[in-house]
């Protein structure tokens, strides 16, 4: 019950910081010397970014990743939603508050008397308490061969790299030079955005059941990848300390 608490605060403190992001947003354009209002912007900026991320992935032991594909095209509607609003966020802090910005902000919360935004967030919401989303790419929405296509390439590229750390564990175990740091980390940086979807990649959410089931179990404490992951980091973590010993 806890575990799911701490998922519902996680949607209600993103509709809150929509509303203060563009809030300081406001404030840095009237006031632009003042410059807590674009830093306290940023650091709401960046907590939005961290919580979606925990909301669809998951915290071990804290918060339950979501597996519902439906639920995980609602979550990447409501990432597209916020990337436009952050690109403008953005620009805002990066020196140009401009009116045009400002009301931009205002027109991504704002739309004929509804705020499309907060709507996305709390129909994903209601879906997560409930465990199972509504699915939205249907229709004229339904991922496109471009779209398939990428995240063909992208699965592709993981079977690639699975062979590649097995390489250099095994150069590891035999004391040959090698690097396992850099194809641990490309692995997570292709499988996450397969698992929640990322338009400027091209990569749809999960387009079935099935698909999210096999890029979960993937990412599955329980399943071989995460164990297969900690063997590697500890002999490349353990490779470092020897090397440091013999310096």
């Amino acid at each position: 019950a806890d575990v799911e608490c701490l998922g519902l605060q996680l949607f209600g403190s993103q509709r809150y910081r929509l509303q203060a992001i563009a809030k300081w947003a406001v404030l840095q354009g009237l006031f632009p010397s003042v410059q807590s209002y674009s830093e306290t912007m940023m650091e709401e900026i960046n907590l939005y970014a961290e919580a979606h991320s925990n909301l669809v992935h998951g915290i071990t032991g804290a918060v339950p990743k979501i597996t519902d594909y439906c639920l995980l095209q609602q979550m990447k509607d409501v990432k597209d939603s916020w990337d436009s609003f952050e690109a403008i966020a953005q620009l805002i802090y990066d020196g140009d508050p401009s009116a045009t910005n400002v009301l931009g902000l205002d027109g991504s919360m704002w739309s004929a008397g509804i705020d499309p935004m907060f709507d996305m967030l709390t129909s994903a919401l209601d879906s997560y308490v409930v465990g199972s989303g509504e699915c939205t790419q249907v229709g004229d929405k339904a991922a496109s061969r471009l779209e398939l296509e990428a995240a063909i390439r992208s699965v592709g590229h993981l079977s690639e790299l699975t062979q590649q750390m097995a390489k250099e564990y095994i150069f590891e175990t035999m004391e040959i030079d090698s690097n396992l740091s850099v194809p641990l980390a490309e692995f997570e940086e292709y499988l996450t955005p397969l698992i929640s979807g990322w338009s400027s990649l091209s990569l749809p959410a999960p387009v079935s059941q099935a698909v999210a089931n096999r890029l979960l179990a993937v990412e599955d404490a329980n399943n071989t990848w995460p164990e297969f992951k900690a063997l590697l980091e500890a002999t490349a973590t353990t490779t470092l300390v020897d090397e440091a010993r013999s310096e």
